[in-house]
């Protein structure tokens, strides 16, 4: 399993303070979403018809423009469909989650919300957590499931057991019912915090990626660029390296720290990795805000790491 960012662990819907209940979300109180039962019977949450989390318009999806929100996009889960592009019946509905308008800083700017996901080579399966970190040190403080994968998985299993489409559909219309209850909880709570979005940046790694998937072995270490708002930073991934420009400024800022350990299976070397950056800027506060994404060169499918979330400062760089 992989876990990408933009972009979530724990079972579902439950939050986890690691650390003080001073650095939760601020508005009325611990941003709590509750775990739901599945069990026949159970009443499943109900939904407020002015919380559009099925049908999104384009300013749920705007980036730039709001605060954070979740949007949930459905696909009927077609129980007969076994070919084409469609969702059918081994993998379930095509649902998809998206966090948009994070990574998102606390208004002290102590904290930011990223956004979390795992995924698989062999299949993808719906999942969705938002983790909240300490600027200064990269902890979680909060964990914030939305949809588990295991939880996906389970309604999957228990819907192909039930011999009929009728009865599947009505395993994942249940979830989604809880699906959709989360996210109108997180949303309305989101709107109530005075956070941030913070502004993208963009990267020439794409370019790195593609060269890689049309089999030209590009040099692992080599260089990425990254152009944010306001600042230039080149990123060396053999050992973690950024060049920084920003407010005029120009200097070097080495994280040995930060490396992922190159995987290894037996009876095999350290797999190669390349490590590309994806990140966001709040000029304000000079942060940069990062997801270390791995990519094994070689390996086979077993290879598969998490990416990190880290936070360079930009005016006050460590030594």
């Amino acid at each position: 399993m992989k876990r990408r960012a933009i972009g979530w662990l724990l079972s579902a819907g439950l939050v986890a303070c690691i650390a003080s209940c001073g650095d939760r979300l601020q508005g009325s109180g611990p941003l709590v979403v509750a775990p739901v039962a599945l069990e026949a019977g159970h009443e499943t949450p109900t939904v407020s018809e002015d919380e559009n989390v099925g049908t999104p318009t384009e300013a749920d999806l705007d980036q730039t423009t709001g605060s954070p929100r979740i949007v949930f996009i459905d696909a009927d889960y077609n129980y007969e469909d076994l070919g084409g592009s469609q969702p059918y019946k081994e993998e379930g509905p095509a649902w998809e989650l998206r966090a948009v308008r994070f990574p998102a800083i606390s208004e002290d700017g102590r904290s930011v919300l990223v956004d979390e996901t795992i995924s698989s080579i062999f299949q993808q399966i719906p999942n969705l957590k938002i983790v909240r970190r300490r600027v200064l040190n990269d902890a979680p403080i909060e964990e914030i499931s939305i949809l588990d994968e295991g939880e996906f998985g389970d309604a999957k299993h228990e819907g192909l057991d039930a011999g009929t489409p009728e009865q599947a559909k009505r395993t994942f219309d249940k979830l989604k019912s809880v699906v959709r209850a989360r996210i109108r909880d997180v949303n309305k709570r989101l709107r109530v915090e005075a956070l941030r979005p913070l502004e993208r940046c963009t990267t020439d790694d794409h370019d790195w990626l593609a060269r890689m998937n049309n089999q030209e072995d590009p040099d692992p270490y080599e260089p990425e660029q990254i152009d944010c708002p306001g600042a230039k930073i080149a990123h060396h991934p053999k050992v973690p390296t950024f060049d920084v420009i920003f407010e005029g400024r120009t200097f070097t800022v080495g994280r040995a720290d930060w490396a992922i350990p190159r995987p290894t299976a037996d009876g095999q070397n350290d797999v190669p990795l390349r490590t590309s950056v994806f990140g966001a800027i709040d000029r304000e506060r000079g942060l940069f805000v990062l997801n270390m994404q791995p990519t094994c060169l070689g390996g086979g499918d077993w290879c598969y790491l998490d990416s990190r979330w880290h936070t360079l400062p930009l005016r006050q760089p460590p030594q």
